[in-house]
């Protein structure tokens, strides 16, 4: 009698050490997951604050009777196996349209001036193939060139 006793109590004491175990390594995978995201959707945000400095930069160095920027595409870590994918979009607006300039917003001025603005939209996407939640990041930005 004392021998089944014993067996059974070491039956639902490795049970519930078992249950135990198993309820530490769900909420330690969980939180791990969780900080990968957070980790990734910052680094989201500072690609995308960092690709639309990089096409401020570009369209202020330009010279616009040349040629009119108007996507900038930028991949991190590079554009193979990417895990982040950034697309710049820019359309101008305003003042006397130059030749390179086709399919963009204009208001022509009366003072016959360069271009008055630029409105800068930055769309940061994570890699659909890697087996993580997607990750969407927009920002829009006005700038004048």
């Amino acid at each position: 009698m004392r021998g089944g006793f014993s067996l059974i109590l070491a039956i639902v004491f490795i049970l519930a050490i078992s249950s135990i175990a198993l309820n530490i390594i769900t909420i330690n995978s969980t939180t791990i997951s969780m900080t990968n995201q957070l980790y990734l959707h910052s680094q989201a945000k500072l690609i995308a604050i960092s690709s639309t400095q990089n096409a401020i930069a570009n369209i202020q160095r330009n010279d616009f009777d040349k040629s009119c920027p108007s996507q900038f595409t930028l991949y991190y870590p590079n554009s193979g196996d990417y895990m982040l994918k950034s697309v710049v979009t820019i359309k101008y607006i305003g003042g006397k349209m130059p030749k390179s300039c086709n399919a963009q917003i204009w208001k022509e001025s009366k003072d016959g001036s360069g271009i008055k603005a630029a409105i800068i939209h930055t769309l940061v996407n994570s890699n659909p193939n890697l087996l993580i939640t997607p990750v969407n990041i927009s920002k829009i930005t006005t700038q004048k060139p």
